[in-house]
């Protein structure tokens, strides 16, 4: 994991605001990377499978993982762009054990039991550039 930190840090760095890509072309692309950490303890998580079937134990939770977030915006004018885009916060992995004595009650059967959430979303947004002087302005999304 600290390769990917690492490497997504550095991505970020070199990664070029929508406002110097957007320098002359209409057009402009924007990726971003990152490192998500779901705030879910693995007793949480347990109580909420748990409400589902008690035969569950041995449960494990893997809430980290990557982001990715990649915009496509188009310049109006000189202070106003509309973006589009779509982002991918990672997934939290839940896996357990049955006994599979809830099984005839609409539980789990014996063996390994595994639960994947993943967050993904879309959005379309502006994009507003004020300038104060040739060097030095303000963006706001």
């Amino acid at each position: 994991m600290k390769k990917f930190s690492v490497a997504a840090a550095v991505a970020g760095a070199l990664c070029l605001t929508p406002a110097a890509l957007a320098a002359d072309a209409p057009l402009y692309l924007n990726l971003a990377l990152g490192k998500s950490d779901y705030a879910l303890s693995e007793r949480d998580m347990f109580a909420i499978m748990d409400s589902i079937d008690d035969s569950l134990s041995q449960p494990a939770l893997d809430g980290e993982d990557g982001v990715i977030r990649l915009q496509l915006g188009y310049t109006v004018n000189d202070n106003v762009a509309v973006e589009f885009g779509f982002i991918n916060l990672g997934e939290v992995a839940f896996d357990a054990v049955s006994d599979g004595s809830e099984s005839g009650n609409g539980g789990f059967s014996e063996g390994p039991v595994s639960a994947d959430l993943e967050t993904t979303g879309i959005n379309l947004g502006v994009a507003a550039r004020f300038p104060v002087n040739e060097t030095f302005g303000f963006y706001s999304r």
